[in-house]
């Protein structure tokens, strides 16, 4: 769970309980969807990091970047786009994570860590999104 802050055109957000993988803080202002999409996908990639990633998925990520970080960078890239009305999509995956989180603009998948999935041998599990 997350309290968000609004202070004029910026905004924070900050865990409601701390745990040490999870809790971090967003200052944050949002930008303009879909024309810095690009933009700050890569600024989320640049800060993902390996005490980001929840202990139980560390292992697999060291092999896999994207591996770990689907539902965190689901969650920034909704902050930063907030405005856009956009849906915020999972469903139960292959393989060793539980679920895959991404975002959803119609029939447009937004989805910051697909390149995770390089490494295996089935596809993300859009076809069996639910909004969450």
């Amino acid at each position: 769970m997350t309290s968000e802050v609004r202070h004029s055109k910026y905004y924070k957000i900050k865990p409601k309980e701390y745990k040490e993988w999870a809790a971090k803080v967003l200052d944050y202002e949002q930008y303009d969807y879909p024309k810095d999409l690009d933009k700050v996908t890569k600024l989320i990639h640049k800060n993902l990091t390996i005490k980001l990633c929840p202990p139980r998925f560390r292992e697999r990520n060291m092999g896999n970047p994207m591996f770990g970080h689907c539902y965190h960078a689901t969650q920034a890239l909704y902050y930063f786009f907030k405005d856009a009305n956009l849906k915020v999509m999972s469903a139960k995956c292959e393989g060793p994570a539980e679920a895959h989180w991404w975002l959803q603009d119609g029939d447009t998948i937004i989805d910051a860590t697909v390149e995770q999935y390089d490494e295996f041998n089935f596809s993300p599990p859009y076809d069996k999104g639910k909004e969450s």
